[in-house]
């Protein structure tokens, strides 16, 4: 067995250097197959001298014709580097050791095809088990039904024809009541349109007088400022008026506003009623 330090000469001379441990560690994994970087082949002299010459008709004579060679082979990307490893002949193999090697190898067989049987009665008795559990409830479904079918038939032996008749009586019961239910809704749809219509009319209405009450607002309060604006020339202009003269002004001064306040609270009034019709509205479109 060649040592670590042949070893790491080896993989020097292929040109891609390895150590001992790292390339035990890629033939482990060649072995196991957990690397699809890694493979072996074990090849004789032979194959080694085709493999390297690249020429199948070349022949290459050799005094030891016995001896094998472990060919690690590393695939990267761009690159594939191949191990020679050379493996010293033992000679011929012992029968003792080769019998000891097959009696094992059939007692591992045995114990595992004995595993495997096992393991397929556990599977096939749990399925037996849910089967015959699933059949018994089955079973008793169909105990059950037909001990309602038995039931229902005595019901119907006992008076078939008042039974027909009272379905049919229940059939025609429901027939008219959908009628009802249907010649209700009709009414109920008429209703709610000409309700939609007078709202909508109302709605048209409260439109138009709220532009007045915009109109009369805006006036009143243009009034309002006029008033103010000729009660105040009319102060720095004289302060010899009667007592009269100025009750007078003062209430010519407070009437617009009064208006204005008059004006705005029908106002209030019309935009809540206004509110309340497209509350409405919008209630019918969503029925």
């Amino acid at each position: 067995m060649p040592q670590a330090s042949n070893i790491e000469n080896l993989t020097h001379k292929t040109g891609n250097f390895k150590q001992f441990d790292i390339f035990v560690a890629m033939i482990k994994s060649g072995l196991l197959r957990t690397s699809e970087s890694v493979t072996l082949d074990l090849l004789t002299f032979e194959d080694l001298e085709l493999l390297r010459s690249r020429k199948i008709t070349k022949s290459v004579g050799s005094s030891n014709n016995n001896r094998r060679y472990l060919i690690v082979t590393y695939v990267v990307e761009f690159d594939k580097i191949r191990y020679p490893l050379p493996l010293e002949y033992c000679g011929p193999p012992d029968p003792i050791i080769l019998q000891a090697t097959i009696r094992r190898l059939e007692t591992e067989l045995a114990k595992a095809k004995e595993e495997l049987a096992l393991k397929n009665t556990n599977n096939e008795s749990r399925k037996i088990y849910y089967l015959q559990k699933r059949v018994d409830e089955l079973t008793e479904e169909n105990v059950q039904l037909q001990e309602e079918i038995r039931q229902l038939t005595k019901m119907l032996d006992k008076k078939p024809k008042n039974q027909v008749l009272s379905l049919q009586k229940a059939v025609s019961n429901l027939e008219k009541c959908v009628v009802n239910e249907r010649n209700s809704h009709h009414e109920l749809v008429e209703k709610l349109r000409s309700d939609k219509v007078q709202l909508a009319k109302e709605l048209d209405k409260v439109k138009c007088s709220e532009k007045c009450l915009r109109a009369k607002l805006n006036k009143a309060s243009h009034s309002s400022r006029m008033g103010l604006g000729d009660h105040s020339n009319k102060v720095q202009l004289t302060h010899k008026g009667s007592c009269h003269s100025l009750q007078t002004m003062f209430k010519r001064h407070q009437s617009p506003a009064l208006a204005d306040c008059a004006v705005r609270k029908e106002l209030s009034n019309h935009r809540s009623l206004k509110k309340k019709s497209q509350d409405y509205l919008e209630e019918h479109r969503r029925k």
